[in-house]
Order: C-alpha cells, then structure tokens, then sequence
C-alpha cells in the first residue's frame, strides 16, 4: 500500500512588604527593650506570659490545571478516493493538533481509518522515520486518553511514508470511545517527537459505514 500524505532585572519590593518589614522590625525593637528591662530587673518573673506565637498562615492551595485545549481539527472524508485507491469502502483521515518537526521540514501527521469489504486499517503518515536494524517495524508510544505511553511495533508502508497499527481493529475501537491520543516516534535523522490527536468523533462516522467498516459492537 502507498500512503499518501495529505497535504531581567530584579523585580522591586511592593509596598505592602515594605510595610511588613517595618513593623517585623518594630517588633523586634519592642521584645529586645523588654529583654533589656528584665535583665535590670534580675530576669523575668516567673509567672511572667510568654511571647503568643502567630498562627501559621493556611497554605497556598495550588493553582488549578489549565483548561484542555480545544480542539481545532476535525475528522473528515476529503481524501477519501484517494485514500481507499480505486476501491469501494470508506476513509476517515484526521491531522495532529500540532506541528512536529523533521528533518524534511515542519509537518502535521495524519491519522488514517480506512474499511474495504469490511477489513479495517489504521495508519498515521509520519514521513520518513528512523531506521533501527535491531527491530522489526518501527517503534510507535501509544497514549490514549492521557493513559501512561505503551511501546508498539508498526509496520512501514512501501513508500516508507507511514505507519500500520499492528491491530487495526482493536486500536480503531479503543478511539471510538476515545478523546485524545498521542503518538511518540522518531523521524529520520530528527529528535522524537510527539504527535497530538483529538479523536473523538470517530464513533458516529464508523457507526455510518458499517457496510464498509463491518457492523462491530460499540465498545
């Protein structure tokens, strides 16, 4: 299969610690005239009060998480001729949130469901990756829904312009349910990078062409 791309200085005091400071310091003043006082006295009685200690202040609760970013790309068929090349079904393609770099220059992958007489494919299109003679396939970090990054093994496409989730099926319907999903991979001759991908969406469209996708369960 040939995938196709698709297209300082130092910040001053304010004056509210100015006026702390002061009176820190007129209270300073007042315990060392007492000190000084008791020390003529023969020292403090013994019943004398001792010094109250401030109460400690609550503490700062931590700044909330920022709001998600709003998704900006949204699943659509344009290519889909292209994608299925001359065949009857249906093709979903969906590119990153993001921009990655690469050798070749900034880009934005593509993330790609296509079904043909009910068999399903899922593929991204990277561009070149880094070729590692000790693995088979090239090595792809799946995160979906902020779930912790699990190592998988993709095939390369003949043009050695994408990539093959291994089991398109079972990754086509953990994204049906899904919100995000986040790739890890390594182009050619860059440093890794980190595709970002709002999937949600997919389910309605999947759902739509059962006749090409097959009519699975919602998971």
């Amino acid at each position: 299969m040939e995938a196709r791309p698709a297209t300082a200085a130092p910040e001053p005091v304010a004056a509210g610690s100015r006026r702390q400071l002061t009176y820190i310091a007129a209270g300073v003043a007042v315990v060392a005239v007492m000190g000084l006082a008791m020390s003529a006295r023969g020292g403090a009685p013994s019943d004398a009060p001792g010094v109250a200690t401030a109460p400690a202040p609550h503490a700062t609760p931590a700044p909330a998480s920022p709001p998600p970013v709003t998704a900006v790309q949204r699943w659509n068929t344009e290519n889909q001729a292209a994608w299925l090349d001359r065949r009857r079904g249906a093709a979903f393609e969906l590119v990153s949130e993001n921009i990655v770099k690469t050798w070749f220059g900034p880009t934005r992958p593509t993330l790609v469901i296509r079904c043909a007489a009910q068999n399903v494919e899922a593929f991204v299109v990277t561009g070149s990756l880094k070729i590692d003679p000790r693995v088979e396939g090239k090595t792809m970090t799946v995160s979906v829904d902020g779930e912790p990054g699990r190592t998988e093994q993709w095939t390369d496409s003949e043009d050695h312009t994408a990539v093959f989730a291994p089991d398109a099926a079972a990754f086509t319907q953990r994204l049906r349910t899904a919100r995000t999903l986040q790739l890890g991979y390594s182009p050619h001759n860059s440093s890794d990078v980190v595709a970002q991908f709002h999937v949600a969406g997919l389910d309605a469209l999947f759902a739509a062409a059962s006749k090409h996708c097959g009519a699975s369960p919602r998971p």
